[in-house]
């Protein structure tokens, strides 16, 4: 999911951070900012985990990413405002953000936690070559 939500963000910077500023939570130089940094951060955390290097500090960043997701969509929600995610795509209209969003996002956080303090090859592609 890192790996295709980052790839997305970064053929649209510029949609991007407008999905960044519509939270009102970062000043608009911030989004801008988080907008360029976000989705190449995304493709390596999603790298890291897909070919079992540096897993640890891997699954460490996909569960601070899925935290700052979460704070980000609760304040948002509380709120009231009727926002596209920008999480999959970066074309506005695409998915109004709803508490299920928050649901999906702890679901992943979970399973960034499960990689962080268990089994953290199991499922990678490195694994898979080194069983053979």
């Amino acid at each position: 999911m890192f790996l295709y939500a980052g790839s997305v963000k970064m053929i649209d910077p510029a949609g991007f951070a407008k999905a960044v500023a519509n939270y009102q939570i970062l000043p608009g130089y911030l989004a801008s900012i988080v907008a360029v940094v976000l989705p190449p951060t995304e493709i390596l955390v999603a790298l890291s985990l897909l070919l079992g290097w540096w897993i640890k500090g891997g699954a460490f960043l996909a569960t601070g990413l899925q935290g700052i997701f979460s704070v980000a969509l609760v304040l948002s929600l509380i709120r009231g405002l009727n926002i596209d995610c920008g999480c999959f795509s970066t074309s506005p209209g695409v998915g109004t953000i709803t508490w299920t969003y928050l649901i999906r996002d702890y679901l992943l956080m979970a399973g960034s936690l499960q990689i962080l303090f268990f089994d953290s090859r199991y499922g990678s592609i490195g694994r898979s070559f080194r069983l053979k």
